[in-house]
C-alpha cells in the first residue's frame, strides 16, 4: 500500500493527520482514529483506509476473490432453478412457493459479493474515510441486496421451519390461508425493516469488496431482528427434531416390549399387541413417509440456519470489538507501537492484531460458508426429472404438435382413399359415398349394421347380452336423409371413421337381462316371453337419421 507521506502531518508514520481531510463525505463513523497523546493539541490520527489491510494479510483478499466467484456459480443455479420452476411443468421440478421464495433470497445474497467482482470499486472516499452507499453507487447495490437477501432468507426459513412443524408434528398441511400470510411475512416485514435498516444505519465498506451495515443501531434495525427470527426458527427445528427422535425411540420400544411367547401372548385381553402400540406403529409409518418427502427442507433450513446464526455472531462480535476499542486503547497499544516501529510494515504486527480483533481464518470461513449457500442450496433442490423437462420442452419447440385425425392418416395412407360429396335431391339432403376398390381388406368390409352389431358383441373376453328386435311405432320420426339403398348408391365401408352417419334399422334392438345377470331364483317372476330373434341378414335397413 503507497503512503503519501504528506498527509502524516502531526502523526508518525503510518498514520494520517485527520485535519488534513475534509469533515464529509463518505462513512464518518469508519474511520479508525486516536489522539497520539494526552495532550489537548495534540492531533488526532487516523489509520490509512482501508483499515483491513493493515490488520489481514494477503490472503485475506484471496478469499475474498474466491468467495465473489463461488457466489457467480452459486447465482447460475439459482437461476437455473429459478426458470426451471417457471417454465417447466410441476411434475417435473416439485416446486413449491417456499422453495422458490428461498431461492430468491439466496439469489439477493449472490448478487451483493456478484456486484463488486465485476465492477472493482475503490474502498475509500480518502485517505482515511471509507465510502458509503452515499459516495458508491457499488456500495449502495452490494450492501443492499445483502441486508435484502439476508432478512428474506431468514424470514423464508423460518416459514418453511414452521410448515414442517405443522405437517410433521400435528399432521396439518397448510392451506391457501398459510400462503397469503407467508407471503405477507416473508417479503412484507423483511420490506420495512430493510427500510429502517438502510435510513438509519446505512452501508459501507468494512471489510473486503461487498458492503455490510454499519455499526450505528444496526442491532436495534438489523441484527436484533435477524437473531431473534432466526433463534425462532431454530428452536422450532429443533421441537420437530425432538419429536422425531421421541417417536423413533417409542417404535423401538414397543418392538422390544412386544410379547415373543405363546404363553404370555394368553395374559393379553384381546390381542397381542395394544392399542398404544399399535398407534406408536402408525405415527411412526406416517412420519416415515412424511421425512422421505420432507428431508431435503429440513436439511436446507438447518444449513441456512447455521450460516445465517454464524454470519450475525461475527459481525455482532466485531461490532462490540470496534466500540471496545475506541473507549480501551490498551488492548490495541503493542499493535499500533510495532506499526510505528517497523515502519508501516503489517506482515511484521499481523500476529498482534489477531489478538484484539476476529482471527482471519475467521472471517475467511464466514464468507466461504455464505458463498456456499447457493451451491448447497442447489445439490438439496436439485432432480434428475428437470433434465428430462428441459429435453422435453426442447423437443416440443423443434417439432411442434400437430393435431391429426386418425382417419386423415390412414386415408394418406391408403392408395384409393374414399370421398364423400353431399347432394340436395327434391328437398333431402343425400350424403354420397363412393369407394375406389381398395386393395385393404378393411376398407372393403361393408358398413351396415349387422356387421357392426357383430364387431360390437364378438368380443370374447365377456359374455354378450341378447338383444331382441323392437318395432318402430309409427309417430316416430323418419330421417329427412334419404336411405343408401333407396337412392342406388353402394354401401359405405367400414373405414373407422366415427363421424360419418350411422345407419339405422326400422327395428330397434331391446336387451334381456336375463341373459347377462344370473337368475335370482324367484318362484313368482315370469319372464316375459320374446319374438324370435331375426336374422341379421334379412333385417331392413332404416332411415340412417334413426339410432340404435
Amino acid at each position: 500500500m503507497f503512503l503519501n507521506s504528506t498527509l502524516h502531518g502531526g502523526c508518525i508514520a503510518p498514520f494520517y493527520d485527520a485535519s488534513l481531510f475534509p469533515s464529509g463525505g463518505g462513512y464518518i463513523g469508519g474511520r479508525l482514529c486516536s489522539v497520539q497523546s494526552q495532550d489537548p493539541n495534540s492531533p488526532l490520527c487516523c489509520l490509512p483506509c482501508p483499515a483491513s489491510y493493515w490488520a489481514y494479510s494477503d490472503n485475506f483478499e484471496t478469499l475474498g476473490t474466491v468467495a465473489g466467484w463461488l457466489n457467480v456459480v452459486g447465482l447460475a443455479l439459482q437461476s437455473f432453478m429459478l426458470i426451471s420452476n417457471f417454465l417447466l411443468p410441476t411434475a417435473r421440478t416439485r416446486s413449491h412457493y417456499l422453495t422458490q421464495c428461498l431461492i430468491i433470497a439466496v439469489m439477493f445474497i449472490n448478487l451483493a459479493f456478484v456486484i463488486p467482482l465485476g465492477a472493482a470499486p475503490d474502498q475509500c472516499y480518502d485517505g482515511i474515510t471509507p465510502n458509503d452507499m452515499y459516495t458508491s453507487m457499488t456500495c449502495a447495490w452490494s450492501g443492499a441486496f445483502l441486508l435484502a437477501g439476508a432478512l428474506a432468507g431468514t424470514f423464508w426459513i423460518f416459514i418453511r421451519s414452521f410448515s414442517m412443524h405443522l405437517t410433521v408434528v400435528w399432521d396439518i398441511v397448510p392451506g391457501p390461508r398459510f400462503f397469503y400470510i407467508s407471503q405477507a411475512v416473508g417479503w412484507g416485514v423483511p420490506a420495512a425493516l430493510f427500510t429502517s435498516a438502510t435510513s438509519i444505519s446505512g452501508v459501507s465498506f468494512r471489510f473486503g469488496n461487498a458492503c455490510h451495515i454499519n455499526h450505528d443501531d444496526s442491532m436495534v434495525t438489523f441484527w436484533g431482528w435477524l437473531l431473534a427470527v432466526a433463534g425462532a426458527a431454530s428452536i422450532v427445528q429443533i421441537s420437530t427434531f425432538g419429536y422425531c427422535l421421541r417417536v423413533f425411540f417409542d417404535s423401538l420400544w414397543e418392538d422390544s416390549a412386544r410379547p415373543s411367547s405363546q404363553g404370555s401372548a394368553k395374559s393379553l385381553p384381546m390381542s397381542m399387541m395394544s392399542a398404544k402400540s399399535q398407534r406408536a406403529r402408525v405415527i411412526y409409518r406416517r412420519l416415515k413417509s412424511v421425512l422421505y418427502l420432507q428431508w431435503r427442507g429440513m436439511l436446507i433450513v438447518t444449513i441456512v440456519l447455521v450460516d445465517v446464526i454464524f454470519f450475525a455472531v461475527v459481525f455482532v462480535y466485531l461490532d462490540k470489538i470496534e466500540e471496545s476499542v475506541l473507549h480501551d486503547y490498551s488492548r490495541v497499544l503493542p499493535w499500533v507501537i510495532c506499526l510505528i516501529q517497523s515502519g508501516g510494515d503489517r506482515d511484521a504486527c499481523i500476529h498482534l492484531s489477531q489478538g484484539w480483533l476476529i482471527s482471519e481464518p475467521t472471517i475467511g470461513a464466514m464468507l466461504i460458508m455464505i458463498s456456499l449457500l447457493g451451491i448447497e442450496l442447489f445439490v438439496l433442490l436439485f432432480r434428475w426429472s428437470l433434465i428430462t423437462g428441459w429435453k422435453e420442452r426442447w423437443a416440443t419447440l423443434r417439432k411442434p404438435q400437430e393435431f391429426v385425425s386418425f382417419d386423415a392418416r390412414r386415408a394418406q395412407s391408403s392408395p384409393n382413399p374414399p370421398t364423400y360429396e353431399l347432394r340436395k335431391l327434391g328437398g333431402r339432403m343425400q350424403m354420397h359415398y363412393s369407394d375406389r376398390k381398395s386393395s385393404d381388406p378393411e376398407f372393403a368390409r361393408p358398413t351396415s349394421p349387422t356387421n357392426m352389431l357383430d364387431d360390437m358383441i364378438s368380443t370374447p373376453n365377456s359374455p354378450a347380452p341378447v338383444y331382441t328386435q323392437r318395432q318402430r311405432n309409427e309417430d316416430e320420426e323418419v330421417s329427412p336423409i334419404t336411405p343408401l339403398e333407396q337412392s342406388g348408391l353402394s354401401t359405405p365401408p367400414l373405414a373407422r371413421n366415427f363421424s360419418s352417419p350411422r345407419i339405422r334399422t326400422h327395428d330397434r334392438m331391446g336387451w334381456d337381462a336375463s341373459s347377462t345377470f344370473a337368475n335370482s331364483g324367484a318362484r313368482h317372476m315370469t319372464t316375459p316371453s320374446l319374438p324370435p330373434p331375426v336374422d341379421h341378414d334379412e333385417r331392413p335397413l332404416s332411415p340412417p337419421g334413426q339410432a340404435l
